[in-house]
């Protein structure tokens, strides 16, 4: 019982701290280990409760392993164990001992059922069942063996790890016996919490399993763009983006992008703007006519009350007798009536002003072309700068002319036309419709 207790205080004081690494998977071990000749002569069911363990070396074993893979790990193993001649010559073995002095070399190979297939990675028991060969030398003569058996590792806390495995080793030539093992181990390598290879200390996001080529972080939508950078990691976009998608390419991208699939202007979070009246066409109820925001896109439109037509003294004097005596039109007929004002003649130094003297229209004009194709060319370019520019039909000249946009009043079109100059074209015009 004393040895028991000893056993289980110098395992917890050599516990060593357990990081986990899959580029650094070594693990190192020591423990106190126990032959049991017994086994020739006691039943399966009699291994453990009739023992006769010998050793009593602490430490007496070292182990060596390498994680294959979730499943597999190959281990060294090397013990010495100091037998006593008499126990083992009082069984009936094949052959006498004559020295107390037993070493066993083995390398095995272990299935893991913390693989997360039978238990999670993580669980703090890791059952395995294992297979290998080595040679035990006995009476200073080797002898081959095949060890089989079962074992468990311990994780008591993050930090700490125990080991104990059972195997019977089938000795050709000799009496096959049982090995016991307890012991405690370590994992050598820097910790790596999300196990993706990278240690946590290189690790930019050591929480969550990452690429090595961004320092440990993932780039879950694959754009080139860790996630940490990336303003829409789960949408694919260019890193000039900021990992975001730009559907029209209007430099506006789509999640700030109130009309994602049309291009538009970026000072109108991407949306167009036909008119050119500062308000964007999902909002302007006039898309295609420059108006005031205070009209929702429309222009101001004035309405003239209808005047009515001013009667001279005569024409009133006139009804009125024809309403008290509505028999005598020939007394109507012969009241004289006066000429209104408003038909006055005009003086001959006055100026007359005709309608055809104001435009009914100022179109702003990219250029006029012979060649379609090179109006159609620069439609296409004013286009990639948010424009909505139109191609009119041929005129009498034969040209194909390019129109920006189009204004009803004169002042709304010289702002336009001033933008335009200073940053597409210096060579527009205005071109005044009447």
């Amino acid at each position: 019982m004393k040895k028991t207790i000893l056993i289980m205080l110098l395992l917890m004081w050599f516990c060593e701290t357990r990081s986990q690494n899959i580029k650094t998977p070594w693990t190192v071990g020591i423990n106190t280990d126990y032959f049991d000749f017994h086994v020739v002569d006691r039943h399966f069911d009699q291994f453990l409760t009739k023992a006769d363990w010998m050793g009593s070396n602490l430490p007496s074993g070292l182990r060596v392993g390498w994680r294959i893979n979730n499943s597999f790990t190959a281990n060294f193993t090397a013990s010495y164990v100091r037998l006593e001649q008499e126990k083992l010559n009082a069984i009936p073995l094949e052959k006498e001992i004559l020295n107390d002095n037993s070493w066993k070399t083995s390398i095995q190979v272990d299935y893991k059922f913390a693989n997360g297939y039978l238990l999670s990675e993580n669980s703090r028991i890791d059952p395995y069942l294992f297979l290998g060969g080595g040679i035990t030398l006995l009476n200073n003569d080797p002898f081959f063996t095949l060890p089989a058996g079962v074992g468990t590792n311990f994780r008591i806390i993050n930090n700490f790890g125990c080991n104990f495995q059972a195997s019977y080793n089938y000795l050709p030539g000799m009496d096959d016996y049982m090995h016991y093992s307890i012991g405690i181990f370590s994992k050598i390598g820097k910790p790596d919490s999300d196990k993706d290879g990278i240690s946590n200390r290189k690790d930019k996001c050591p929480e969550i399993p990452g690429l090595e080529l961004f320092s440990g972080c993932p780039d879950y939508d694959a754009d080139g763009l860790p996630d940490y950078l990336d303003q829409c990691p789960r949408d694919f976009g260019p890193i000039d983006n900021r990992g975001c998608p730009d559907t029209d390419r209007d430099g506006v991208v789509d999640p700030f992008d109130r009309c994602p699939e049309v291009s538009g202007n970026q000072d109108l979070h991407g949306c167009p703007d036909t008119d050119h009246d500062g308000i964007p066409d999902i909002d302007d109820e006039c898309p295609s006519v420059f108006g005031l925001a205070q009209n929702q896109g429309c222009p101001k439109v004035e309405v003239m009350a209808e005047q009515p037509e001013k009667k001279s003294e005569e024409v009133v004097k006139s009804e009125e007798i024809i309403s008290e005596a509505n028999d005598t039109v020939a007394l109507v007929k012969s009241q004289p009536v006066s000429t209104p004002t408003y038909n006055k003649p005009v003086s001959k130094n006055e100026p007359v002003k005709k309608m055809s003297d104001v435009p009914k229209k100022y179109l702003i004009v990219a250029g006029s072309f012979k060649a379609v194709e090179n109006a159609k060319r620069l439609i296409k370019d004013y286009q990639t700068k948010g424009y909505n520019p139109e191609l009119s039909e041929i005129d009498s000249n034969g040209y194909y002319t390019v129109v920006v946009a189009s204004f009803n009043d004169l002042n709304p079109a010289l702002n336009l036309l001033k933008t335009i100059k200073s940053s597409i074209n210096p060579n527009a015009w205005i071109l005044p419709v009447y």
